[in-house]
């Protein structure tokens, strides 16, 4: 089924279900539909202050959490960011939180490239105008390069400039889901004499994380709602397109055959 997260009220209760009542706002991993028949544990109660858009954002926000949390982004730090799809904006601004002084975003789509800019990115590279990123991301930090790479979009052209703009002895965090073959991922002689670590299984799925007990998948989205309740985090214009349910259909289409109209789609119900 089309569809990730899902909010919604409660219009009814079956007997047993002591913790949420009708009229609760909720929230949970559901697919497109007006209305869903689900076991009490399959949502969540929805906080006050969180916005129905930030709850939409909160997956993104688990698997920038993580992210950042395995890329070890201190005060100071540099930090680039390839993909400005929804985790690449809230690692953006996750990294700036951690008190990164330099972050770079990289994307190709001008709707993307302007959300980066407005959410604080101290430079946005396009890789289409510019194919060597990571000669350009190098020349930006005095050709050192950055402290952590974080590669979010899924292309392994991106996870080889990532590579090439992380300095000695730096981090490479490929948070994204890479799939045929790695025809533009080159491991060789940057890769080899750099000393980089490449962090794998930065995902909330990967329990237990190597902080464990300390931090658990409990934790990481309890944090993510709290940032987002406070303030410290910004979903303003990223939802988008935003379409009624009649026009799931066609909203999709426009993903797959014009991606550079999009950043992630909002469905509403009503």
């Amino acid at each position: 089924p089309l569809g990730n997260t899902t909010v919604g009220i409660i219009e009814a209760v079956g007997p047993g279900v002591e913790n949420l009542s009708v009229g609760t706002r909720v929230y949970g991993y559901l697919p497109i539909r007006e209305t869903h028949t689900v076991s009490a544990v399959a949502v969540k109660r929805a906080p006050e202050g969180v916005s129905n858009e930030m709850l939409v954002c909160v997956d993104p926000g688990l698997v920038a959490l993580t992210a950042v949390r395995e890329g070890n982004v201190r005060l100071g730090e540099t930090v680039a960011v390839f993909g400005m799809g929804a985790i690449g904006l809230i690692t953006l601004q996750m990294a700036k939180l951690c008190g990164a002084a330099f972050v770079v975003a990289v994307e190709p789509v001008p709707l993307r490239a302007e959300l980066a800019a407005r959410y604080g990115a101290d430079l946005v590279l396009n890789p289409a105008a510019d194919p060597d990123v990571g000669l350009a991301i190098r020349r930006a930090t005095d050709m050192d390069g950055v402290d952590i790479a974080i590669e979010t979009s899924g292309s392994y052209r991106a996870l080889h400039h990532a590579l090439r703009a992380t300095r000695y002895g730096g981090t490479i965090v490929p948070v994204a889901w890479y799939h045929g073959p790695a025809a533009d991922l080159n491991l060789g002689e940057e890769w080899h004499f750099n000393r980089h670590t490449l962090v794998s299984g930065a995902r909330l799925e990967s329990a237990p994380y190597r902080d464990h007990p300390r931090w658990q998948p409990a934790r990481v989205e309890k944090t993510v709602l709290g940032l987002f309740e406070k303030g410290k985090l910004t979903v303003e214009g990223m939802l988008h397109p935003r379409v009624p349910i009649r026009q799931a259909a066609e909203a999709y289409r426009l993903i797959d055959e014009h991606p550079e109209r999009c950043v992630k789609l909002a469905v509403e119900y009503c």
